[in-house]
């Protein structure tokens, strides 16, 4: 089964795999507007370099969030429409999730924050617990300020955004991964 799956909270990142073999696994560099007017010519040259069509992929996952509204709007709303135009399944999926996916050496009953880039010298803050069957939000993502940032209670602190470290400075930002 052909499945595919667009995050586009930060920049866009796009996957395409055929079962367990992965047949693209790319990134569009760019940023604001510029990423939104790219994104969807983008991924039609994606899936035809695949020699793909819209319609082979019968599974997408996107990406929720946090992140850009903009970014997350566009992405969701392209990818429900071509599963409505389909048939493709669709589910989502909290783009923190996968960040969180990123650390490692973790045990059970570990926590991993996930920080994104909130504006106005913020950050939210989405925590995964490890358990038996993988990681589990602990709580819903929150806006808080860098300095209210209890880090010692997680295992691991992870984040793609360089804003996030410059707001937490050195102490902090050597512990991301």
């Amino acid at each position: 089964m052909i499945h595919a799956a667009l995050d586009t909270s930060l920049a866009a990142a796009f996957t395409v795999a055929d079962d367990d073999r992965v047949l693209a696994n790319c990134t569009l560099a760019a940023h604001g507007r510029a990423s939104d007017e790219r994104l969807v010519p983008w991924l039609l040259d994606t899936v035809s370099a695949l020699d793909l069509e819209l319609s082979s992929i019968e599974r997408w996952t996107v990406g929720t969030g946090p992140g850009s509204f903009s970014g997350i709007r566009v992405g969701i709303s392209w990818v429900l429409g071509v599963c409505a135009g389909t048939g493709a399944t669709v589910r989502g999926v909290p783009s923190s999730l996968a960040l969180a996916r990123e650390a490692t050496g973790l045990g059970i009953g570990d926590t991993v924050a996930v920080l994104h880039d909130a504006r106005r010298q913020q950050v939210v803050l989405s925590t995964y617990q490890l358990g038996e069957d993988g990681l589990t939000p602990t709580g819903t993502p929150a806006v808080i300020n860098p300095p209210e940032l209890s880090v010692d209670c997680y295992a691991a602190l992870v984040t793609a955004q360089d804003p996030v470290s410059d707001l937490l400075g050195d102490a902090l930002g050597a512990r991301l991964l």
